[in-house]
């Protein structure tokens, strides 16, 4: 994704592992700007013999901030070294470009 200029990246990790990853981002000295909220966060999963999907809700932290797009992937590595835990969705990151801001 380089060349872009700005990229917008956002994780959802479990609570537990929410302080380790923006200290471990805040350490990085490349995100521009940094927010963390608790949210509730829904995933699907397949249970028991049937197989139909269970939809849970749980607590969980939505990470996010801006870099620079030169540097979105030693922040993408930070987050899944740190977010992961061997279970689906742990680590996973969604990264966006901005086309414009205002002031």
């Amino acid at each position: 994704m380089a060349g872009v200029g700005f990229l917008r990246f956002e994780t959802v990790v479990r609570p537990q592992k929410a302080e380790a990853v923006c200290l471990k981002l805040f350490e990085l000295g490349v995100v521009l700007d940094l927010q963390a909220q608790e949210v509730l966060g829904s995933g699907r999963r397949a249970d028991g013999p049937t197989d139909d999907p269970v939809i849970d809700t749980l607590p969980k932290a939505l990470i996010a901030g801006y870099v620079e797009s030169d540097d979105i992937e030693a922040v993408v590595d930070t987050i899944q070294t740190h977010a992961r835990s061997g279970r689906i969705g742990d680590g996973k990151v969604w990264i966006y470009p901005i086309t414009a801001t205002t002031a």
